[in-house]
């Protein structure tokens, strides 16, 4: 796959949502999950993964008790042997908007991509394309471009 840059109705192909905007995200945070254990949640969540398709994927939570990137890595690495074709990562919750919408961070002239990071912990860590996830305008700015594809990144994909 090249370099892709997209929002995420027009992402080219099929994958499973295990991240905030995703049926199946509150199974995967520890503080919102019916389960104990990491490994309880991979299991219940593997049940609705075909292989082929890819994740998306909220690497981490950045709040008290969320998920955190180890565990974003163990699942992404989980999928990965099951199949997965991709993963985009995001980072984020919504109940500490702040952090998710890293745009209210910049300061002016100098645009921060800090939201690229959370993306970034699966880089050499799984072998499948890693697409992050995140706010910005439709034809993004160059510096963002070069940032992602510096870092390993396979594309970006707009909330």
């Amino acid at each position: 796959m090249d370099f892709l840059v997209c929002s995420r109705q027009d992402f080219p192909y099929p994958f499973l949502e295990l991240d905030e905007g995703g049926e199946l995200a509150q199974i995967f945070s520890p503080r919102t999950s019916c389960f104990q254990t990491l490994d309880e949640r991979l299991h219940f969540a593997m049940r609705s993964f075909k292989m082929g398709m890819g994740i998306a994927l909220c690497v981490e939570e950045l709040c008290p008790g969320g998920l955190d990137p180890t565990d974003g890595i163990r699942i992404a690495q989980a999928f990965e042997r099951a199949g997965a074709r991709f993963v985009i990562a995001s980072g984020g919750t919504s109940d500490f908007l702040a952090l998710k919408d890293r745009r209210m961070t910049r300061i002016q002239k100098d645009p921060n991509h800090a939201w690229l990071a959370s993306a970034c912990w699966l880089i050499g860590r799984v072998a499948v394309p890693v697409y992050a996830q995140g706010y910005f305008d439709e034809e993004p700015d160059p510096s963002l471009m070069d940032q992602a594809k510096v870092s390993g990144l396979s594309g970006l994909v707009r909330l």
